[in-house]
């Protein structure tokens, strides 16, 4: 027995000096501890600048935010299903184009980032049958003198997913009358809403139905009413605004003082006519319909560009079928990002001797668009916020 042990000894001596003397030629892996306070350094580290970091929390902070660190708010909450831990994360910056909404889970892998997100958010669960309901509120104005709220309903699956299920206004204030949008029902298959104002009102008393839709997996309104109430209000509004601004209340970055001019809203059109897709730019972008495209691509396509001379930049939108992945076209490769609303890709920022570019692709059911953003090197810094909000402006309409 003691010559068992003394071999045995000498065996273990041995694989020790091997395995120490091999351990200084590779580099340790970084042992991550799977908590809240972990999760924070990672975002913190990220509003720094560590790469690294922020690829570990599915690129959550936007890097070329030169202002990264100077958030508002920050808030880090855990939800137990299953015996398993989800983190969620919400960040809230003073320019909204930077607003985020995150869950993750074991390992820090994604379950759900949603950028789409404005104004001054507040977060809450709730329990509703035996579902697990993340509720999110947004305050924010519009036009100086409109105030708003809009709430979004997720949906926690199991332990390992989520889904945006609701999303819409539920107070507008005018300045003179304050109108709510209150939720009265809320089932499986259908909310019901019931809608009432401070005073007297075209809207008090009304309800609406928001049915459950399963090919888009959300619940949608069957009349619009209190939305529709909003966007003419705010339409017909004669104020003149005093600040820059975003007017267009209903986009991914909705709110004042997102970006250096006006938004309105640019309808595109594929070659049959047919409205397929919105993107917020101003009037100094001039949109060419039905134009053929060959910059860039490994063929020719057709599709929308959208060029601003004023600050030497364009974004062409190219529609291509639903089986394609943009590298048919395109040399880039591109990496999937968590999104909520729609399966989004987007490729490394390449450079050139006077040029960013920089590819996406946003698909949706049985749409999908490969998006090419080129923009001069010294105008993208100033107007980089700009880019970001008409990017996350565009939507697919599915």
């Amino acid at each position: 027995m003691k010559k068992i042990m003394k071999y045995t000894a000498s065996i273990l001596i041995i694989l020790i000096f091997l395995f120490t003397g091999c351990s200084k030629n590779k580099p340790e892996e970084e042992i991550i501890v799977y908590n809240g306070r972990t999760l924070e350094s990672k975002i913190l580290a990220s509003m720094k600048g560590n790469i690294k970091a922020n690829s570990l929390i599915a690129g959550l902070i936007d890097q070329t935010n030169k202002f990264a660190s100077d958030y508002n708010k920050l808030v880090i909450d855990s939800l137990k299903i299953n015996d398993k831990i989800l983190f969620t994360v919400l960040l809230e910056y003073p320019n909204p184009v930077f607003n985020r909404f995150a869950i993750y889970r074991e390992n820090f892998i994604p379950v759900l980032l949603d950028k789409s997100l404005n104004g001054f958010l507040n977060l809450e669960f709730r329990k509703i049958d035996q579902d697990n309901i993340i509720s999110l509120t947004e305050d924010f104005i519009s036009n100086e003198i409109f105030k708003l709220k809009r709430l979004s309903l997720y949906k926690v699956i199991g332990d390992s997913s989520a889904a945006l299920l609701f999303r819409d206004f539920i107070e507008f204030d005018d300045g003179k009358i304050k109108y709510k949008q209150d939720i009265a029902n809320l089932r499986n298959d259908r909310i019901v809403t019931k809608i009432s104002s401070t005073r007297r009102s075209v809207l008090r008393n009304k309800s609406d139905v928001y049915l459950f839709d399963i090919k888009s997996n959300r619940y949608k309104s069957t009349k619009n009413i209190f939305k529709d109430f909003i966007q003419k209000k705010i339409t017909d509004s004669r104020y003149k605004t005093t600040k820059l601004q975003i007017t267009e209340p209903y986009l991914a970055a909705e709110n004042s003082e997102v970006s250096p001019v006006s938004i309105n809203i640019i309808t595109g059109n594929n070659n049959s006519g047919s409205k397929d897709f919105t993107i917020s730019v101003d009037n100094d972008w001039k949109v060419l319909n039905n134009l053929k495209i060959t910059k860039f691509l490994k063929k020719k396509m057709t599709g929308t560009r959208y060029v601003n001379n004023i600050i030497g930049s364009e974004i062409t939108i190219i529609k291509i079928p639903a089986e394609d992945s943009s590298e048919a076209y395109v040399s880039s490769v591109l990496k999937e990002i968590p999104s909520v609303n729609y399966r989004f890709r987007v490729s490394d920022k390449i450079e050139s001797r006077k040029y960013f570019t920089q590819f996406f692709e946003i698909s949706c059911g049985e749409k999908k668009y490969l998006i090419i953003f080129e923009s001069s090197k010294y105008t993208y810094t100033k107007y980089e916020d700009l880019y970001n909000s008409i990017i996350n402006s565009f939507n697919p309409n599915c």
